[in-house]
């Protein structure tokens, strides 16, 4: 059996509190976070399309597409290098995580004695739909009883953690945009300042009071956090994830058709995905990654 590797990336949203308020505060106060004004509170879910965030959540300035897609993909084995499907799948199909995910790092409460603190993403409900398909496989943290939380378990998540965080990657850094010579420190700052500016061109433009205590807000978030370089540490952090998705009922509908193959829906799936890039100001990263599927082509 060979694999089908799906590939995707692009950009995310989360709106959650920062250290040291506690995973829950609903409109942050001492980390370095804050929903503002008209925001709604803190749902710290994942999104991965604009289309599921409320407007008045989605923060300007964002200079480029938001949402993760497809970029490709390709049909490779143990032998010999993957070969490209040229079916224009790129950046046509969108991808999206349901049933609210979140990072469940709860402030250091989530903690393994071997591996530190771990931040599995929960639930893990993976879908990757183009026109007239759809891959979709939820991976539960007991696949004897999907309904267990992590908070009920005491092992049996590690394997959903990140394998590896990268505290500065220069992958991440090219993915959002920054260039990081002459050096970090500059490159960081210059991100945030840059922001800063057009915040206050924003500012000066305005003529709604709510909308200007937000944007006050936001500029001096980006001064305060600047001190101490806490919002510019997470510009360049990566955290990588790789593990099986075990769901007993995948979806592929259409997906056979459109791949031209036999799709196995027994064998476990593989996803492999970085997220980091983090933005504190719009509360945003970066994802990229793949899907892999058991898939023996021209199964027609």
């Amino acid at each position: 059996m060979t694999t089908l590797r799906i590939k995707f990336e692009g950009h995310w949203q989360c709106r959650q509190a920062t250290d040291p308020d506690p995973s829950d505060e609903p409109r942050g106060v001492s980390g370095y976070t804050f929903a503002v004004a008209h925001e709604n509170d803190f749902d710290q879910v994942i999104y991965l399309q604009q289309d599921e965030i409320p407007k008045v959540d989605f923060r300007k300035p964002h200079t480029s597409k938001f949402g993760v897609y497809s970029t490709g993909a390709e049909i490779g084995d143990a032998e010999g290098e993957p070969t490209p499907l040229d079916n224009g799948i790129g950046g046509c199909a969108k991808v999206y995580l349901h049933k609210r995910p979140k990072f469940e790092l709860r402030n250091d409460i989530i903690f393994h004695e071997l591996q530190g603190i771990i931040m599995p993403i929960c639930p893990f409900d993976l879908e990757i739909a183009g026109d007239r398909w759809r891959l979709r496989r939820e991976d539960p943290l007991d696949i004897n009883d999907p309904s267990v939380k992590v908070w009920q378990m005491v092992e049996g998540y590690a394997r959903r953690s990140p394998k590896r965080f990268n505290t500065v990657s220069d992958e991440v850094l090219s993915a959002i945009g920054i260039d990081p010579a002459p050096d970090y420190t500059t490159a960081f700052s210059n991100y945030f300042q840059n922001r800063k500016q057009w915040l206050k061109l924003r500012l000066a433009e305005t003529t709604d009071p709510i909308e200007a205590e937000g944007l006050k807000t936001r500029i001096w978030a980006i001064d305060f956090f600047s001190q101490d370089q806490r919002l510019e540490s997470r510009l360049g952090l990566q955290a990588i994830w790789d593990f099986c998705i075990r769901g007993r009922n995948p979806d592929i509908s259409g997906a056979e058709d459109y791949f031209g193959g036999r799709i196995d829906t027994e064998e476990c799936w593989r996803t492999h995905f970085w997220m980091g890039g983090f933005d504190g100001d719009l509360m945003r990263g970066y994802m990229r990654g793949y899907l892999e599927v058991p898939f023996l082509p021209e199964y027609k």
